[in-house]
């Protein structure tokens, strides 16, 4: 029986990488799909691993002098679980309480015990990814500054399994507790987004304080080494088996599979219950109101407002540029002072520039949000629905046009203000700016939108394909950058005749035809693609 499991476990993670996710009626696997995700996956890991590569080149050469190999080795450990943890904690939470084949596996006589062992199992897999990224470059480099002996190697690649199964089971506790959160929150998709967007943050904050912090690292050495020992003694002893030593060694290998064990026991005694347990939240209670009637626009609005926060993958892939928008102005707030300081120091030819440069970034973050891109693919199988409704064809198109505009244009008008104040723009160069940002926006929702209808993808079998794959996405995106780019350094060669504010007009003008010609064309063509669309 757990042969078979596991054969049917392995064979779905396989097929996740093999099938066709645009076209569910394609039966045949793609091989270029394949081949695609798999280079994707390496790419992703050499970035990763030459990036903490790089912390282990820090930090290796003065620590083996030192003699505190060890610690080398327990703090880049630490690192190799905290990345393998938020890199999987989600993923494990889905595979074990959301897969979809569960109630389908629990109708057999399968006992839950064996479901969740096989289930584990998977789990490892995206947490070894991850610590594979830390854990392989730490060892390559001890290797080039160290002489370890053939003991030390032997055990550091023991180590490697050994914590990978440490990371599977914080990883697998951490479900557990986001499980159980889940089952008492009403809106799962907000809690996921606020998650990702604090997770991403952290990210920021570590990455642009990176060098203050290794310089920490290596000025408190000691002290670093005295609370290893005293507060984390599980890494003390990895550190030590790292180096060579035995009883070390065999301390963490207790240590880790104690804990596993006892995740195990706790799992086994609650998985039966969370994955069967299909209340949601907080129950409703019905109260009587008087209901007010909407016009057909804004019901369409609604309906899509609706399906866009209901959406953590819509949120966070295509409204990003929306949380830069608000980000940047705290940001030039708090760093008002200095940025004068500094761009008052700047020669004339650049100084004059910057209005320039201001309305391109605010048009590049303009373009990481592409809410209008996928909403026609996103209708999926049932864009019949909205097509039967006594609905005009552009009242729909409007209102995924709006979505778009409302919550890009209203966060960008309030950056573009801010940085014309922190730099000290004229008011015609502010206004110019603010209008530019505007402009822009209404032409990079409608040309998203055009894509879209002429690029189409209504069968796919996961949306994730067309939120974050596909040709329209791709042209929005880095085309929005290309445009956003050239705005900024047309004026670059011309900044020392052409005053700022005259190119910026020039800009809008042409922006504003193009805006006019991508609405036109969605009117009278667009509208007669939509009512095609089956």
């Amino acid at each position: 029986m757990l042969k078979a499991l596991f054969k049917k476990q392995f064979l779905e993670l396989l097929y996740t990488f093999t099938k066709n996710r645009k076209n569910s009626d394609k039966r045949k696997p793609s091989k270029a799909g394949a081949a695609g995700f798999i280079v994707l996956y390496l790419f992703l890991f050499l970035i990763f691993a030459v990036m903490f590569s790089m912390i282990a080149a820090s930090l290796c050469p003065a620590l083996v002098e030192m003699n505190l190999d060890w610690l080398y080795f327990a703090m880049m450990g630490l690192i190799a679980v905290l990345l393998g943890v938020f890199g999987s904690v989600f993923t494990t939470y889905h595979t074990l309480y959301c897969a979809s084949d569960n109630d389908l596996l629990l109708s057999m006589p399968i006992p839950p015990s064996k479901i969740l062992l096989v289930r584990l199992t998977v789990t490892a897999i995206p947490g070894l990814f991850f610590e594979a990224m830390v854990y392989i470059p730490t060892v390559v480099v001890y290797i080039i500054h160290a002489s370890p002996s053939p003991l030390a190697l032997i055990l550091q690649i023991l180590l490697f399994f050994l914590l990978a199964l440490f990371v599977t089971t914080l990883t697998c506790a951490l479900g557990w507790v986001v499980a159980l959160i889940a089952k008492r929150v009403k809106n799962k998709s907000a809690v996921t987004v606020v998650l990702s967007l604090a997770f991403l943050a952290v990210y920021y904050v570590v990455y642009f304080q990176a060098q203050k912090i290794l310089a920490s690292v290596l000025g408190n050495l000691d002290r670093i080494a005295d609370v290893m020992h005293s507060w984390i003694y599980p890494f003390y002893c990895f550190g030590k088996g790292a180096v060579g030593e035995i009883l070390p060694f065999f301390v963490f290998l207790l240590f880790s599979g104690a804990l596993f064990a006892l995740l195990l026991v706790i799992l086994s005694r609650t998985f039966l219950r969370i994955v069967t347990d299909k209340s949601t939240g907080t129950k409703k209670v019905y109260r009587e109101k008087a209901h007010k009637n909407a016009g057909v626009r804004r019901a369409l609005f609604s309906r899509e407002l609706k399906r866009f926060v209901s959406n953590a993958n819509y949120m966070l892939n295509c409204g990003i540029g929306t949380i830069f928008f608000i980000a940047l102005p705290v940001f030039l707030l708090i760093k008002m002072n200095d940025m004068r300081a500094a761009f008052t120091t700047m020669p004339e030819p650049l100084s004059n520039w910057l209005p320039a440069a201001a309305a391109g970034l605010i048009c590049m973050i303009a373009s990481m949000v592409y809410i209008s891109t996928p909403s026609i693919s996103l209708e999926g199988r049932t864009l019949w629905i909205l097509r039967s409704l006594p609905v005009p064809a552009w009242d729909v198109l409007v209102s995924k046009l709006s979505l778009h505009l409302v919550l890009t244009e209203i966060p960008a008008l309030l950056c573009a203000a801010v940085t014309s104040f922190v730099l000290g723009f004229s008011p015609a160069e502010a206004f110019l700016i603010c209008a530019v940002s505007v402009v822009y926006i209404c032409l990079h929702a409608s040309v998203g939108l055009i894509l879209n209808l002429k690029h189409p993808v209504l069968s796919w079998t996961s949306e994730v394909v067309v939120i974050k794959q596909g040709m329209p996405i791709m042209v929005s995106m880095f085309g929005g950058w290309a445009v956003a780019i050239a705005i900024a350094l047309l004026y670059l060669p011309v900044s020392s005749s052409i005053p700022a504010f005259v190119y910026l007009a020039v800009v809008l003008v042409l922006l504003c035809a193009g805006a006019a010609l991508s609405l036109n064309w969605l009117k009278k063509h667009g509208t007669r693609i939509f009512d095609e669309l089956t």
